[in-house]
């Protein structure tokens, strides 16, 4: 692109724009120094003015040399290869930023003949890797009759189980009948020897007395016959008591017979009971030797059995084992089928390096658009003329901004310092490496031609960091600071002289105020004008009588106004105003207590 860029334009313009607008300050100062200074001139004055003029140009100067001094150079790339769009041909694969070992795969062009052929293989691809899967989750193929009968050995196992609880169960039940018969036959035996026991004894004490009262009733008879010593009724008495003891004998023989015939009874009925029982738990032992023997058998049979199915399992995983791989083979072949009919269309790296620039939309580019770059080296380099002394404030700066001399599209690119060396022949200027990211039509250029790409470094440094400037500015606010001061230094009578007003004016414009503040005070509404107010009270003090005396001749204290004037001090107390009012009436002690 030839011609002046539009940021000189803007730049020259802004710079005419301050140099005018410092030339006319500098015009209009010196008119108004040599005005104020005519009669006796100033040296702190003058040396403050020359000071400042000279700042200013400095200052300009200094920003005028930043922003127009050219840091320019080339941008070029270390052994770069570009990868070109083509014809009929789209791109499948293009490699990502970063780096790349030499030979290895950058770019892949699919023509669209391929694409039926990449189809079916890729069809082919698919069905091998569906058959990998499922020989992966296919359920083994075991022998079905293994698996029936190792159902059949469970079932029966499950059954054997089943009745040896139902069997235990029984004994359990048995056992407890036997228990219980047992203790019930303790219990009633014991009880009839008891009852046997107090049977004998009340016998032998029965037989006892028996013989004790047939003693007495043999001496009562004898003493009867004898003598006549006793009475029929002692005989009869002794009579009554031998027989009743003889009874009781009697009933206690008896009793005592029944006891042994219920002992003979009970003893035959609880044997018969206890045998039955006996010979149950016998059968009952008998049957669950019997079940687990069962349950030992049908154990040895499950076990053989899964044996049996373990080695069918094995068999079954070694065929599936076969299979599956003859599948793996399969899509092994077809994978290099595939790669053999891609590999005319892949583009490999020449040596190892960088893809600096990849295309966003490569199958989108026109033909011999370049898609791919690479760099044998850290990618694309800009070699900058700087001067010396701006080195640490770029290598501070971080990312910096470029532009190319002669753009088509793009003109702005960034880049970041790396490193510099020394310009031979020439002092104060090294030559800055920068590593950058182009943009498309720079890398076209690179790429067609082979030759650096002309640019212009953006990047100026801070103006604060600048001695020169920093010199400019204070020299100028010295001038500034002298101008001031000098101004101050002045005498009272080297001013120039007031400008007087006409007397007839003052006076209309007196009274016209003094017209408007009686109104404002006489309708209690100072307050809707304080600008006003303060004015009044400023002429009354700037202008003293002649102020008051229009005052006067406008202002009527009477008992309206004296009442207005209470309500608005009461509302808002002015002590200014009050005291202007006191003057105006001309009372010296007020005033001064106000």
């Amino acid at each position: 692109m030839s011609g002046i860029e539009a940021s000189d334009v803007l730049r020259i313009a802004v710079i005419s724009g301050l140099i005018g607008f410092g030339v006319f300050c500098a015009s209009y100062s010196l008119a108004v120094w040599f005005k104020r200074n005519r009669s006796k001139p100033n040296k702190l004055t003058r040396l403050s003015f020359f000071a400042l003029i000279l700042g200013v140009f400095g200052a300009a100067g200094n920003w005028a040399y930043n922003e127009f001094s050219q840091r320019s150079g080339i941008v070029g790339g270390q052994d770069l290869f570009v990868v070109h769009a083509k014809r009929n041909a789209s791109a499948d694969r293009l490699v990502s930023e970063g780096h790349v070992e030499k030979g290895s795969t950058i770019a892949a062009f699919l023509p669209p003949s391929l694409d039926e052929q990449l189809a079916v293989i890729d069809s082919h691809i698919k069905q091998a890797l569906a058959k990998i899967d499922y020989f992966a989750l296919r359920v083994l193929p075991v022998d079905t009759l293994l698996l029936q009968k190792q159902a059949q050995l469970r079932q029966q196992t499950e059954q054997v189980q089943v009745m040896t609880l139902d069997l235990q169960k029984s004994r359990r039940e048995t056992e407890r009948a036997h228990l219980d018969a047992a203790t019930q036959y303790a219990e009633k035996r014991s009880q009839n020897d008891l009852l046997i026991a107090v049977e004998k004894e009340a016998l032998a004490a029965a037989v006892q007395q028996a013989e004790i009262a047939q003693s007495a009733m043999r001496r009562a008879v004898d003493l009867r016959s004898r003598g006549g010593i006793g009475t029929v009724v002692a005989v009869e008495e002794k009579t009554s008591n031998h027989l009743l003891h003889s009874s009781a004998a009697s009933r206690a023989q008896a009793n005592l017979r029944s006891l042994a015939d219920y002992r003979l009874a009970l003893d035959e009925s609880y044997g018969r009971a206890l045998g039955s029982l006996a010979n149950q738990i016998e059968r009952l032992d008998g049957d669950l030797a019997a079940k687990r023997q069962a349950a030992a058998e049908l154990t040895q049979q499950m076990a053989d059995n899964e044996k049996a199915i373990l080695r069918d399992r094995q068999r079954a995983m070694r065929e599936t084992a076969r299979e599956r791989e003859a599948a793996v083979h399969e899509l092994g072949a077809l994978r290099a089928e595939r790669a053999g009919m891609l590999a005319v269309t892949q583009v490999k790296a020449p040596f190892a390096g960088e893809v600096v620039y990849r295309h966003p939309s490569p199958n989108f580019a026109p033909e011999n658009t370049p898609i791919l770059a690479l760099s044998a080296g850290s990618g694309f380099s800009a070699r900058i003329w700087v001067p010396t002394q701006e080195i640490a404030a770029i290598t501070e700066a971080g990312k910096v901004q470029f532009a190319l001399e002669q753009p088509i599209l793009n003109k702005f690119f960034e880049g970041e310092f790396r490193a510099y060396k020394e310009a031979p022949y020439e002092k104060n200027r090294v030559i800055a490496d920068f590593d950058v990211k182009l943009p498309l039509e720079a890398i076209t250029l690179l790429a067609s031609a082979g030759n650096p790409v002309q640019a212009k470094l953006l990047w100026r440094p801070d103006l604060m960091a600048s001695y020169p400037f920093r010199g400019s500015l204070i020299l100028t606010a010295i001038g500034c600071i002298g101008m001031f001061t000098s101004g101050l230094r002045r005498k009272a009578s080297e001013l120039p002289p007031p400008v007087q007003i006409e007397e007839q004016l003052l006076g209309r414009r007196l009274r016209e105020t003094a017209h408007r503040f009686h109104a404002l005070l006489r309708q209690g509404t100072p307050d809707e004008d304080p600008d006003f107010v303060r004015t009044v009270i400023h002429l009354a003090d700037r202008l003293g009588e002649p102020a008051l005396r229009a005052l006067r001749e406008e202002i009527v204290f009477d008992e309206e106004f004296e009442r207005a004037l209470g309500v608005w001090s009461r509302r808002s107390y002015d002590p200014a105003l009050i005291a202007v009012l006191d003057r105006v009436r001309n009372d010296p002690a007020l005033a001064a207590a106000a």
